[in-house]
């Protein structure tokens, strides 16, 4: 049995979090069920968030001796950090990466979504992760979750693969690249186009203050045939994703846990945020390269999804002005 008491601070695995809101508190909450050791530090410049986040950890049973810190200030995280998780909303999110990198030495980098509202930050966000030497990863965690692990290995690859998501208010702009990203991953593909035509002609506020949202039908297709049409609106009653590959039919309800292939259901939990941080974290620190995008893999499917929302969106009458501009700044979370 180990003494905690006794452990000396250098061994202990340093974790940063910036970002302590809905979703870095989620975080915060997986990482302390890692096995592992950690030095844990949470980085937000609202006390609100950082006093939430501090409540949900103290919820959460920890899988190991951890310590935990909390500050406003990047300048405060030690010199040294194993694994960095950038949770912030998009807007300032190239900003607060590129203060990290620049101030700390970082060894494996996780990035929320949707990455930067800006398409230049992409390549430059990508010239700075290189030349700092840091592996960067884009938090798409469906890769992780058991319905597409089931999927993937039934999957015949030499044939097209249909992909529909319709749900009541989903978040489109927000979500969108999750799916595109499992799609992607399933048919083996690199390369697809962007159908906005199914949109509806005008924007909606975000549940974020700042935000946007759409809603209709967004449609992405690749060279081969393969389609992935993602439907919100406010009258969809249903909340299911169907995949068709040749004779394989899939129904997961996500929600509900259930994944249904071909007639025969299997079950397959709802995998949190607050689950799988944890597992991520254990990963890496294992030696293991975990189940996320990588940034380079994420960046082309982000700028693709940017022009085609940015173009879409700068031809409506209720357009905002920051999307009209030379270097248009695409307000989505």
């Amino acid at each position: 049995m180990v003494n905690f008491a006794y452990i000396n601070p250098e061994a202990m695995n340093t974790i940063a979090i910036i970002g302590a809101g809905q979703l870095g508190s989620r975080h915060l909450q997986g990482v302390h069920k890692s096995r592992h050791t950690l030095d844990i530090h949470v980085v937000d410049s609202c006390k609100k968030s950082l006093e939430t986040a501090r409540s949900r950890y103290d919820q959460i049973e920890p899988g190991g001796y951890h310590s935990v810190h909390f500050s406003d200030t990047i300048a405060d995280l030690p010199d040294h950090i194993d694994i960095a998780i950038v949770a912030t909303s998009s807007l300032p999110r190239f900003d607060v990466m590129k203060e990290l990198i620049s101030r700390k030495k970082i060894d494996t980098l996780i990035l929320e979504k949707f990455l930067f509202p800006k398409l230049w930050q992409y390549a430059k966000a990508s010239e700075i992760i290189k030349e700092s030497g840091v592996r960067a990863f884009v938090n798409c965690p469906r890769r992780m979750y058991p319905a597409y692990d089931i999927i993937e290995h039934s999957l015949d690859r030499t044939l097209p693969v249909t992909m529909v998501k319709k749900a009541p208010d989903w978040g489109l702009c927000c979500n969108a690249i999750h799916y595109i990203d499992i799609f992607m991953r399933m048919t083996g593909q690199h390369k697809f186009e962007v159908d906005t035509r199914g949109l509806l002609p005008e924007t909606a506020a975000s549940k974020r203050a700042g935000y946007i949202e759409l809603y209709g039908t967004l449609r992405i297709s690749t060279p081969r045939g393969d389609l992935l049409e993602m439907t919100s609106t406010e009258w969809e009653t249903e909340n299911i994703l169907t995949i068709d590959n040749g004779s394989q039919n899939v129904e997961i309800n996500e929600t509900g846990g259930k994944t249904r292939i071909n007639g025969t259901e299997h079950s397959t939990p709802v995998i949190y945020q607050s689950d799988l941080s944890g597992k991520v974290v254990d990963m890496i620190l294992d030696g293991i390269t975990p189940e996320l995008t990588p940034y380079e893999e994420s960046r082309v499917y982000h700028e693709r999804l940017f022009e085609a929302l940015a173009g879409f969106v700068r031809r409506l009458p209720d357009s905002p002005a920051c999307v009209k501009t030379n270097d248009p700044l695409l307000p989505i979370t």
